[in-house]
């Protein structure tokens, strides 16, 4: 091979590879996106924590882990734990719309 043959040989070799490194980066972006993509959906369906869940306990169970005394304040503690359950959500609430005011502001500013 003379010196213009091998040029033009490793110029292909270069393009080649080239097109190949592209090729996977592109691949190995879409894997990503898709990595990505399904954790995200598993998480927002396994992981919901938006919301204190209504629990639905068994009212013998219950009565059970109480003191025998506090077994007629089953009410009171049902009570009690509804109104954490709202507090806690509106907390959350509050904290989602202070976020939400500061990103306006923050956008109307620039």
């Amino acid at each position: 091979m003379d010196d213009e043959e091998l040029e033009r040989y490793d110029s292909e070799t270069i393009k080649i590879l080239l097109m190949a490194t592209e090729a996977i980066a592109q691949m190995l972006n879409a894997l990503m996106a898709l990595i990505h993509d399904g954790l995200h959906n598993f998480l927002r369906k396994e992981c919901r924590y938006d919301e204190f869940p209504i629990e639905e306990d068994n009212e013998n169970s219950t009565l059970s882990s109480l003191p025998e005394n506090e077994g007629n304040n089953y009410d009171q503690v049902f009570q009690t734990q509804e109104q954490q359950r709202k507090n806690a959500n509106q907390w959350r609430i509050g904290i989602s719309s202070d976020m939400w005011r500061d990103a306006m502001n923050d956008r109307s500013q620039r």
